[in-house]
Parts: C-alpha cells; structure tokens; sequence
C-alpha cells in the first residue's frame, strides 16, 4: 500500500513530479509512492483508487510552481476556485486527515499567501515548505528523503490508534467522471436575484427576489443530437426528426416535455447521477449570470450573440446551428438566448403571484396549469424580445416542433 502521496498540476509541475517520483521511487520503492492515474491498471475505477490511496497514506506532498496559484480552465476561471478541480480535492482530503502535508516549492515559485487561495486550503500556507531548485535537485531531494523517512518511521512504531470508527476520517469526496454520452455540465454556485422584468411581459411580474440556497449543475448547452440519440439507440425510442439541418452537435429538435422527461430517467439510472429539467427560477438565475440587463450581455440584441430572427447573423431566421456558436454568459453557458426554446420543469402559471421564492419548480398549487410546461430561452425563428433572460413562452406536453429543444440540470 502507497505510503506518500505526490499532488501536482500537469500544466504546472509535470516534469518535477515525475523526477521526484523517480528518486522516491528508486529510494522507498514503488509501491510505497503513488503520483497519479499512470499507475492505475486498465479497467480498475481511478476514482475508487485514488479515494483508497488518499485515505491510507501516511504523508504527502504538494508540488507548487509559479503558475499554481493562477492557472485557470477554458472559461477563464481560475481552476483553485473550481471546488470540484481534483489538485485542491486532493489536498483538502489530505489536510483533513491531519497528516503532514509538504508544499513542494519548484522552478522559483514562492509559497501561497492563504489570502490568495480558498478557504478549504488556507491551512496549507501555515505548513512549512520545502523548495527543490533545478540546480541544487538532488541535493533539495536527499533532505526531502530524509524528513519523510522520519514521518514514516514515527507512524511504524506509534501505537495503533483507539479513535473510534465513528471518528475516523470522512470519505473522500472526488468528483464524478463523465461519461461519453453525458452533456457537459457547468456548477451555478448558491446566491439570489431579481426574477422577472418590471419592463417586460405582464406573465413576467411582479418582479421578486429568489433565494437559491444551493449550488446545483446545469448543461453547459441545450441537449445535442448526438446525446438524445444514444438514449434513443438504448430505449428504441423514437428518433426526432432533424428537419434535414443535421445532427450531432446541432440541440436536439422534435423533442416534447414527456420525451425530455424519459431522456433524464434514462440518464439518471444509466449514471447513477440526479438528472433532472431545471426549474424556471434555477434556468433565469442561471442565464442572467448575475446580471438585470434584457440579455445577458446587455440591453441591445446586437450582432453575432445569439441565433433568432433578425439577431444579426448568417443564420438569421433560417434553422438551429450548433451548440456553443457564440460567445458563453458569466457562468460558461451557451446558447441561452435563442437557438431552441428550452423546456423548464414548471407548470405554467399566467403571472408570479405567489410564485415560490427558494428556486424549486412551481407545479399544480395556485392554479398551475400542468398540461402546458413553461419554456425559455426563446429560438431561431422567434424575434430577439423572446431571446430576454426574463421571457416566458408556453407548450403543451405533448407538442414537439423545430424550434423546441431542452438543457438538463443535477443535483449532486
């Protein structure tokens, strides 16, 4: 069983990782060390083995280079925020377990200031650390090797622990891997706003203010082709026309509010995950991104930000286009203004008179009427007013046509 565990970031510290693993390799042998997913065999689960390798190591250390603090993802978000980034899980896990954790300092990086890092992390920037430099590498090692040799020596010959089971370490929680056919999913951090518009439709007041006490997931774009048709290729369900525009990564189209229902009971049982349709108040949250603007990028439709009638693009008024053509909101989701309607879990209720207040779905109470689904988002051949953050639109259950598409949400 690995004694030490190695936390490193590839775009960071790849290459003194893998130097420092040789040598602690050479010196405690491999199975003592454990570094990353390489050393796992084909077919066993990684996220299982890292969970066990994380709860029974003895010491670890966590190699820090001069981009670690900063170095951020796609979105542009900088990836220790990410509560769900595995190099802070890790870490936290390891902190948790009151064990010595090292910073690694390489290549001249400086140790963290706990002002800059999250607050679950805090506590590694009270931890002494060590630096390796290129020149000095085997030298920064061999005492590196020596201080580890002494942890793991007092831990062999201390006294087996009488801490009850109740008290042992919680499981270490690492995030879901995801599979092939799953949408990629964004996670909408807790928070409230002002849902609906004082300017708008009378269907969209009175304006209030919603508190979402939770975080929650939402797909990162509208559920493709090519994820609706693995289901239908597992159920013997029926394929949704696409009109001839394509398929694959173009929403899915054809799509009713029961077909969008059997997509994420399939979903849920094939994942094990909680698959779901948003509710109205989590999609307006969602896509007004922290902002009361018509639009998320604004009060004007513009040109190129999204695809409907007369949105000022080659497409305009003409057919769907794929997912992710134009730019993403704050949160990294696209295509929430146009493209296709998208289908909500809410019943559909005329105005928000007594509309709930803590994000969940408003269904039958006060007058719901269940047989017709709220829908959002507006779509390519409705006019850019349909496209506002805070605009309603009504189906029926059973309706399917070109413009209805839908996003999946998850709890976790």
């Amino acid at each position: 069983m690995a004694k030490i565990f190695i936390n490193y970031r590839r775009d960071d510290s790849a290459g003194y990782a893998g130097r420092l693993y040789d040598r602690l390799n050479e010196h405690f042998g491999g199975e003592h060390v454990f570094m990353d997913i390489d050393q796992i065999e084909p077919g066993e689960d990684f996220v299982e083995v890292i969970q066990e390798k994380l709860k029974a190591v003895q010491v670890a250390v966590a190699l820090i280079g001069k981009h670690w603090l900063d170095i951020t993802d796609a979105n542009g978000q900088r990836r220790l925020d990410n509560p769900e980034d595995w190099v802070r899980l890790e870490i936290e896990a390891l902190l948790a377990r009151k064990i010595r954790v090292i910073p690694l300092l390489v290549g001249g990086a400086n140790a963290p200031n706990s002002s800059r890092l999250p607050g679950s992390l805090a506590a590694l920037a009270r931890r002494q650390a060590h630096a390796i430099s290129d020149r000095g590498f085997h030298e920064d090692v061999n005492k590196l090797i020596r201080v580890l040799e002494k942890d793991l020596q007092a831990n062999e010959t201390a006294k087996p622990s009488s801490v009850p089971d109740a008290a042992q370490p919680p499981e270490v929680k690492l995030p879901a891997v995801r599979l092939p056919f799953e949408p990629e999913m964004v996670r909408i951090p807790a928070g409230k706003f002002l849902m609906g518009s004082k300017d708008g439709e009378l269907n969209e007041q009175p304006v209030h203010e919603v508190i979402i006490g939770y975080a929650f997931e939402i797909g990162k774009y509208a559920v493709t082709f090519d994820e609706y048709d693995a289901f239908v290729r597992a159920t013997g369900c029926v394929l949704p026309n696409d009109c001839g525009w394509g398929r694959g990564k173009r929403p899915v189209i054809n799509v009713s509010w029961h077909d969008a229902q059997g997509y994420v009971k399939w979903l849920s049982d094939k994942t094990s995950k909680r698959y779901r349709l948003s509710s109205e108040a989590e999609w307006e949250y969602a896509a007004k991104a922290g902002l009361q603007t018509r639009y998320w990028w604004g009060d004007d439709i513009g040109k190129n930000n999204a695809n409907c009638k007369d949105c000022g693009n080659q497409w305009d008024g003409k057919q769907t286009v794929p997912v992710g053509s134009f730019k993403s909101n704050a949160f990294g989701l696209y295509d929430t203004a146009g493209n296709v309607w998208e289908w909500t879990q809410d019943c559909w209720h005329h105005n928000y008179t007594n509309a709930p207040t803590d994000g969940s779905a408003w269904l039958e109470k006060d007058d719901g009427d269940c047989k017709g689904r709220v829908v959002r988002g507006g779509s390519w051949n409705y006019d850019p007013w349909n496209l506002r953050s805070a605009g309603r639109g009504r189906y029926g259950t059973d309706d399917v046509n070109n413009n209805l598409g839908f996003r999946i949400a998850r709890d976790f």
